[in-house]
């Protein structure tokens, strides 16, 4: 903190924030380091402990805790017909969350038989897949009886022709 000014009064009084007059405090005494949000209070007594006593900070603290409460009080009184006129409006904030209850209602059901209607589908072509790749199997399988069917009729009529040509010629 600053020495300079240290231990000067300031005897007047000043106008504070939101109009709310402020007591006589020392011109040491920054009002808008509170509001800092880098305040660190142990180090603002710290810096200021050698030029003023902690009676004289407690005093001008409690002074400044005063101001605040008078202004935040100032300030509920300003805003007291808002605040109340608020429940009014909350009033109609009703009456339109229930005139949307009835379409939001509807917009609901109608996207449930949507669903309802896609698993629907959804199912059909699952099934039909699935019978599609049975079919795809079967298919396979009866290619393959197709291709023994004709090597076995091939080995018999080359057995035939054996037999019927060479006749049981087996010496020379």
């Amino acid at each position: 903190a600053d020495a300079a000014g240290v231990g000067a009064v300031d005897g007047g009084e000043e106008e504070g924030e939101g109009g709310v007059s402020t007591s006589a405090t020392g011109a040491w005494f920054d009002r808008k380091a509170f509001a800092s949000k880098a305040f660190d209070a142990e180090q603002y007594v710290e810096d200021i402990g050698p030029y003023v006593s902690m009676d004289t900070l407690k005093s001008e603290l409690e002074t400044y805790l005063t101001d605040l409460q008078a202004q935040l009080v100032d300030l509920v009184n300003r805003d007291y017909e808002k605040f109340v006129s608020l429940s009014t409006n909350l009033v109609d904030v009703e009456a339109a969350v229930e005139d949307w209850e009835a379409p939001l209602a509807a917009f609901r059901e109608e996207v449930l038989n949507t669903r309802d209607a896609v698993q629907q589908v959804l199912e059909q072509l699952n099934d039909q897949l699935r019978r599609r790749q049975e079919c795809a199997e079967k298919r396979a399988t009866l290619e393959l009886m197709l291709d023994t069917n004709n090597v076995v009729s091939k080995v018999e009529r080359l057995l035939q022709e054996l037999s019927v040509g060479g006749g049981g010629g087996g010496g020379g």
